[in-house]
């Protein structure tokens, strides 16, 4: 395993980023154990284990079964959120009310994050309209019909190539309406052909290493139908891209506890 730490800011929630992995209590593609999150994931076609250690006080030490130095570095700080604007987001907010009280109050809170864009995508579809509850267990049963590999006693949560094999009376099955199921099937054959174009643009090999720098996440979002843009966007930025600028991330901030000793943390 490749491992690195990284400084965590002040006030930063691990309790909030914890709860937000570790809501599935079965633990089918993560697990929230002692502070430790462990969650595996298809990223670049392979299984890939991923560790976040927050035993160390102001860090978190992370690693990887299959990524490495910069890579590594820069899945961690997507998940954990530090690309996030919060500064300006909380300078912005300062005279506005009524959330000028409750931003200061939360102050340094972050939005967690989904470990990869088709993560996010797809946990947006398939929480349309039903509680949380039961939009999780969907997302258990999809999970295991889909999850092309198993790592570290643990399911690799799907990617869009994966997803793109199935076909609308399995993901009926496992508890997906007609309409969610054929959007889910929709963006994922959407996202592997922008993947693939993308790849052949930007000279991208079969590790994702992509020598122009360039975006896969905006690459996939191009090609979604703007249909599909529209009614996913406000979850996807809230949870894929870090974006502060929806009413599912406001809503989310109002409903995150909030503890005196410890802004944005409940205990």
């Amino acid at each position: 395993m490749n491992s690195l730490s990284i400084a965590l800011p002040p006030h930063f929630s691990v309790t909030t980023f914890l709860d937000f992995h570790g809501r599935d209590q079965h633990a089918i593609s993560e697990k929230v154990e002692d502070r430790v999150l462990n969650k595996a994931i298809t990223l670049d076609s392979q299984p890939c284990l991923l560790t976040m250690d927050f035993n160390q006080l102001g860090q978190v030490c992370t690693a990887s079964n299959t990524l490495t130095g910069p890579p590594l570095s820069r899945q961690a700080q997507a998940m954990l959120g530090l690309n996030q604007p919060i500064e300006t987001f909380e300078q912005a907010m300062a005279e506005r009310t009524p959330l000028s009280s409750l931003v200061h109050k939360q102050r340094g809170l972050r939005v967690p994050q989904s470990a990869t864009p088709f993560e996010a995508l797809s946990w947006a579809i398939i929480g349309q309209q039903i509680s949380v509850s039961a939009a999780t267990a969907i997302r258990r049963r999809f999970i295991q019909l889909a999850s092309p590999e198993e790592i570290g006693g643990l399911c690799c949560y799907p990617d869009a190539a994966a997803v793109s094999l199935l076909d609308a009376s399995a993901l009926r099955s496992v508890g997906f309406s007609a309409s969610k199921a054929d959007t889910l099937l929709a963006v994922s054959r959407r996202c592997c052909a922008a993947t693939r174009r993308f790849a052949l643009r930007h000279g991208c090999t079969g590790s994702g290493a992509c020598p122009t720098g360039h975006s896969r996440a905006g690459a996939l979002e191009r090609e979604l139908h703007p249909a599909t843009r529209l009614w996913l966007s406000g979850w996807q930025s809230a949870w894929g891209r870090g974006s502060t600028e929806s009413t599912g991330a406001i809503t989310w901030l109002e409903r995150t506890p909030y503890s005196e000793s410890h802004p944005g943390l409940a205990r």
